[in-house]
């Protein structure tokens, strides 16, 4: 008489019309409602071979959509942070000569004893620098967030896009290429794949 604790366990192989449970111990084909293998009498327990059968329950970390991973920093993109670096840099060195004018101003209206016309000089060419200064490090900013992908650097694109191309409009026909140049620049920041590097996706 066989011991039913030490029951042989069914242990399946796949085939061609699914799943079909053999014996563990004489290697017989079994009904899947049998409780004895039919040729050596072993019990069998169908317990374990459902939990076998049963498919693993459903996570969402299982089957989770892995991201969109950018190929890489497109041509555009680039050659926009490279011209924004040099808009940047001229501006930088323009809000300094606007200082210096402003300083030379300054000096020039103390050495005439509170000359109005000195330090009407000094006073606009420091507040065009400080405009440019501030421009400046936008220019910075925007060149680095284009350079590495930045979310904001994309919104912030297409703002100075729009922006571009209403003051074309204001000023045409003269603006006709600043208009053709904003236009390009908000077609191209709303391409799939420039969206894909500033995770805009």
């Amino acid at each position: 008489m066989h011991n039913l604790k030490s029951a042989t366990l069914l242990y399946i192989e796949p085939s061609g019309h699914g799943v079909m449970p053999y014996c563990a111990k004489c290697g017989s084909s079994v009904d899947p409602n049998a409780l004895f293998c039919p040729r050596c009498g072993s019990p069998v327990d169908m317990s374990a071979t459902q939990q076998t059968l049963a498919p693993p329950p459903f996570t969402p970390s299982t089957y989770t959509t892995p991201p969109v991973q950018p190929a890489g920093r497109p041509t555009g993109v680039t050659i926009l942070a490279i011209l924004q670096g040099i808009a940047g840099l001229v501006l930088f060195l323009a809000s300094l000569a606007f200082f210096v004018i402003g300083a030379a101003g300054s000096a020039v209206a103390g050495s005439l004893g509170g000359g109005i016309t000195g330090a009407i000089v000094g006073v606009v060419a420091t507040v065009v620098g400080v405009v440019f200064l501030i421009i400046a490090l936008i220019s910075f900013a925007v060149m680095y967030a284009f350079w590495t992908g930045k979310s904001w650097g994309w919104w912030v694109g297409l703002i100075l896009a729009v922006i571009q191309v209403l003051l074309g409009i204001i000023s045409l026909p003269t603006g006709v290429v600043s208009l053709a140049i904003g236009i390009i620049i908000l077609y191209y920041l709303t391409r799939p794949h420039v969206k894909i590097w500033f995770h805009e996706a």
